[in-house]
């Protein structure tokens, strides 16, 4: 067999007069005392295992690589990312360990053709025992081989496709013991293992930071599009509360000014968490202040029956995504509510403490005339009915979103739920800001101070 031919997954030359047939690399690694093998593969996976950085771990490994496996140069090839032919040489020994391929990489040049190509593409271990005609004189990788009469090329394979390759050269030949190529491709192997490993968490948490930045972006957008302030209507005070489980969030409230005095106070709840639900909460917001005809969302139903047709018609039926709603105008002047109800839960209705008749302090749901129909953006053809309640003078509504009442108890399984929202509201006799203070600070006590899992968002209207 000529000299650099390769038979199998191994290149061998024949007896080349002088020159010695035994291999220079008689490493200990392998073959050495107990002792001294187990402390050096032991103090590795200890090293490998503290790096945080695959620039860090690969100059660590290589330095104890050539400990163990002295060579007189090494070069790193990837085909990943890359279609057939194409390759590039990521590290060399004549750069030095600085060279930072995840961050230099776009510095080097591809190559489409040579040995190191051949081999990379074909993914079998090889060692040559002299290189001499073993590749052109014009091969791209012609100066990084030349001088060098030995050769290993181990693959490192990712899902089972050889996209790595960790090259060894000898000045002389016959330089490599073929017997430890075995061990080469697994201690390589889980080498490149450990790599990637480190590579893709620093790409997860790249990721998770930008979508933390989006997020938050996103999230101080959102809170852009809720009243910047209460609006100061006749014999009505207001309070609100919103908290998002995430920085952003798609729990949604809104008041409209109508003709006449009257105040018109929606609730909204959209499907999921995060930004998804918070860029459907901006378009529900945008649909809603662009109603026409009059210019003012009255009577209640209309408003709901103009955001389902038009969520429905652009933003939901693929998705599989709704939003729950819950909207009423309240009349100061008379006292009345109407209201109609797209899947929300019920607001509350508080009646004041200080009153002789039988509802003094208590508190119950707004479910006068059933008025409750689907969520928004499932059906195009859902009507929302209307009811209407009388109020009293004393009275308080408290609007929520079901982040309040599903809340979990802290070290248990249960839910806060609507006994536990009723009884913070029946034992208070505060205003509708100092209302919602009470109640926030009974919640946290409940559930231990913990991050909401949902967002949570509640709007008091208290009559004079």
């Amino acid at each position: 067999m000529r000299p650099g031919t390769r038979s199998d997954t191994v290149c061998v030359m024949d007896d080349a007069g002088d020159e010695s047939n035994e291999p220079r690399q008689r490493s200990w690694l392998f073959t050495g005392p107990f002792d001294k093998r187990l402390a050096f593969f032991t103090d590795t996976m200890r090293a490998i295992s503290r790096h945080r950085d695959p620039q860090e771990l690969v100059a660590d490994y290589y330095r104890r690589m050539y400990e163990a496996f002295p060579t007189d140069g090494y070069l790193a090839v990837s085909r990943r990312d890359l279609s057939s032919p194409k390759y590039k040489i990521t590290r060399s020994s004549t750069w030095g360990i600085d060279f930072n391929p995840w961050l230099d990489g776009d510095t080097k040049p591809l190559f489409d053709r040579g040995l190191l190509g051949k081999l990379i593409y074909e993914g079998q271990p090889a060692i040559f025992d002299d290189l001499r005609g073993a590749y052109e004189p014009d091969d791209p990788a012609a100066e990084y081989l030349d001088g060098m009469r030995s050769m290993t090329a181990v693959p490192m394979f990712d899902d089972g496709e050889s996209l790595n390759m960790v090259v060894f050269l000898l000045k002389e030949p016959n330089g490599f013991d073929r017997d430890r190529l075995p061990d080469q491709v697994w201690v390589h192997n889980l080498f490149g293992r450990a790599t990637n490993t480190l590579v893709l968490r620093k790409q997860i948490a790249k990721t998770n930071h930008q979508l933390r930045d989006a997020n938050e972006a996103v999230g101080k957008i959102q809170k852009t599009l809720l009243p910047e302030r209460l609006p100061e209507i006749t014999g009505v005070r207001l309070g609100t509360f919103y908290d998002s489980s995430e920085q952003a969030g798609g729990d949604y409230y809104d008041f409209f000014e109508i003709p006449g005095g009257k105040l018109g106070i929606f609730m909204g709840d959209v499907s999921g968490h995060g930004t998804p639900a918070a860029v459907l909460m901006a378009v529900v917001h945008a649909i809603a202040h662009a109603i026409e005809n009059p210019p003012h969302p009255d009577p209640p139903g209309r408003l709901l029956a103009h955001l389902n047709h038009h969520l429905c018609e652009r933003y939901t039926r693929r998705g599989g995504t709704f939003v729950t709603a819950w909207y009423g105008i309240l009349d100061p002047k008379t006292r009345k509510l109407t209201f109609a109800n797209a899947g929300h839960p019920p607001p509350r209705l508080k009646h004041d403490n200080t009153r002789d008749d039988d509802k003094a302090g208590k508190t119950g749901p707004l479910v006068a005339g059933r008025a409750r129909s689907l969520p928004l953006g499932i059906d195009p053809h859902e009507t929302f009915p209307e009811g209407e309640v009388q109020l009293e003078s004393g009275d308080v509504l408290v609007a929520y979103t079901d982040g309040i009442t599903e809340a979990r108890e802290h070290g248990g399984r249960g839910m806060w739920g609507i006994e536990g929202l009723d009884a913070s509201l029946s034992n208070c006799r505060c205003g509708p800001k100092t209302l919602i203070d009470d109640l926030i600070q009974k919640l946290t006590d409940y559930t231990g101070g913990s991050a909401p899992e949902d967002d949570r968002t509640i709007v008091t209207a208290k009559l004079d």
